[in-house]
């Protein structure tokens, strides 16, 4: 396998090289095309193969090849019924190469992998269809979150929040740890000792502890701590969708100056 990730030819010249195994089984049943970027870095690796698993029993093999920042990857076998999810596992294993090359040049590369071409053609974009904010819930909190985000006293909570939900989405394999961390910067609004603080997020939220617990700090908190956790589409969309729902009323209490959100408005959030 040969690589290399410098915008400079001659550095591109003495691409680093390394052994991989190229297969050349017919029948590909999956095609995803991407790209590495910025794309300016040009970054290219020779065609290797891996295996990958993305659900519980079912395995693939993965035949990745990267010229000039532009991805293709060729998949033999199957990976599950849930495209998104075989999107994101084959997407990781690309981002690995890719994250070996960036550490070796202190490089921060990015990939993403939006085109799936099999029975049909399908263009992933950034959304988490299903999770967008109706019209008019999505216009009234634009124009709450705007007049937050550069409060001087909850500003700079509400900027670390919404970022760490970005990532939330943009990185699947580390989708609960940012989730929970996208709230638990929120908690520490309400005290800089987050024994006092936490009490105090919940009960101005209306958040009971063990609905927290549940769906944010459980998943979030074994990821914060290094242990990896396989997470599925829908684990995803459990923890996307309560970070959405502690941001919305952070959003309202911080924009409408209140000390307590009303409960008939937001009543309280517990476990099912």
């Amino acid at each position: 396998m040969a690589v290399s990730g410098d915008n400079d030819a001659a550095a591109q010249e003495k691409a680093i090289n390394a052994s991989g195994s190229s297969v050349d089984a017919p029948g590909n049943d999956l095609v995803l095309v991407g790209r590495v970027l910025p794309e300016r870095a040009a970054v290219t690796i020779s065609e290797i193969a891996v295996e990958i698993g993305v659900e519980t029993g079912t395995t693939a093999r993965a035949r990745i090849r990267v010229g000039a920042s532009q991805v293709i990857v060729r998949v033999d076998g199957t990976l599950g019924p849930d495209v998104v999810s075989a999107r994101n596992g084959i997407r990781d294993a690309v981002s690995g190469f890719v994250d070996v090359l960036g550490f070796a040049q202190a490089c921060a590369y990015t990939v993403e992998l939006d085109v799936v071409a099999g029975d049909d053609l399908r263009v992933l974009g950034v959304q988490f269809v299903g999770e967008e904010l109706a019209e008019a819930e999505a216009r009234s909190f634009r124009d709450e979150a705007f007049r937050v985000l550069f409060d001087v006293r909850d500003g700079v909570f509400l900027r670390h929040a919404l970022a760490d939900y970005r990532r939330a989405i943009r990185e699947p394999l580390n989708t609960t740890f940012h989730a929970f961390r996208a709230v638990e910067c929120l908690t520490y609004r309400f005290g800089r000792n987050n024994r006092l603080g936490r009490p105090r997020f919940l009960s101005a939220l209306n958040i009971s502890d063990k609905w927290l617990v549940e769906r944010l700090e459980k998943p979030g908190g074994e990821a914060r701590h290094g242990k990896f956790r396989s997470t599925s589409e829908n684990d995803r969309r459990t923890c996307l969708s309560a970070t959405r729902e502690v941001v919305l009323r952070f959003v309202a209490l911080s924009a409408r100056s209140l000390e307590r959100l009303p409960q008939t408005e937001f009543p309280l959030l517990e476990p099912d």
